[in-house]
């Protein structure tokens, strides 16, 4: 039920739809001092939604900031977290999406020897139980691109981040006790939320944000040319906000 509720939910708080929805209020409404009102809001929201300056500086405030492992330090197993793509049936190859750094830096983990072995926790986030199961299809790459079969595992059965956490623990605790040190992998945006459900499944993680966007300078137009895919910015940190909230009423973070 919840896994429904979340995917309603993750479309009620798109930019994209609330603004329409402020749009058809300012178009329907008879009341001009509402029309005022909805009018004012609508352009307001096109802006917050479009300002690169304004998108940026609030995502850098949600992310978790990336961090430089020590040259001594590494660990028994990286958990790498799904989301990261889907099967293209046409080409019959894995496709990545805007999160496939997290696979990147997995395999530049593994290759400079700080993880021993790499640990995929996922089935899928669709709606449509007959999609591909995301861990099994990475896993098939990662063996194509070179990875040992024996340091690969894999969590199938979870459908979020919270299914994540839990599915993990179930996993290391029932197969492999022995594997202590912990190093999570997910994007930046969606490592506070993550890092929470596994604290809250009891397992010591050590956090390793991908998708890192740099600084970067801010020029004069950032701040007042609207960029239309700042839109796409924005829903995922909604989601992410959003999310993690939700998690914390529902005692899963």
């Amino acid at each position: 039920m919840y896994f429904i509720f979340s995917k309603v939910l993750a479309f009620l708080i798109n930019p994209f739809f609330i603004c329409l929805l402020s749009f058809m209020c300012w178009y329907f409404l008879k009341r001009n001092p509402w029309k005022k009102i909805f009018l004012g809001v609508t352009i307001g929201l096109l802006f917050l939604f479009t300002n690169p300056f304004l998108t940026s500086l609030c995502s850098r405030a949600w992310e978790t900031s990336g961090v430089i492992l020590p040259e001594d330090k590494s660990y028994d197993v990286g958990i790498l977290l799904g989301g990261m793509g889907k099967y293209n049936p046409e080409f019959k190859r894995p496709g990545l999406n805007s999160d496939g750094d997290r696979i990147w830096q997995t395999l530049d983990l593994y290759h400079r020897k700080k993880i021993d072995k790499i640990l995929i926790s996922t089935f899928n986030g669709s709606l449509i139980k007959t999609a591909s199961n995301e861990a099994q299809m990475f896993r098939d790459q990662l063996i194509a691109w070179g990875i040992p079969p024996k340091d690969i595992l894999i969590e199938d059965k979870s459908r979020n981040t919270y299914e994540n956490a839990k599915f993990t623990k179930e996993l290391l605790s029932q197969s492999y006790p022995h594997l202590r040190s912990m190093l999570l992998i997910t994007s930046t945006l969606h490592m506070k939320r993550a890092a929470a459900c596994f604290e809250k499944q009891g397992l010591p993680v050590q956090v390793y944000p991908t998708c890192l966007a740099g600084e970067g300078p801010i020029t004069y137009t950032d701040y007042f040319v609207p960029d239309g895919s700042n839109f796409e910015s924005w829903r995922q940190l909604l989601k992410e906000m959003v999310g993690w909230l939700t998690y914390k009423v529902l005692g899963y973070a």
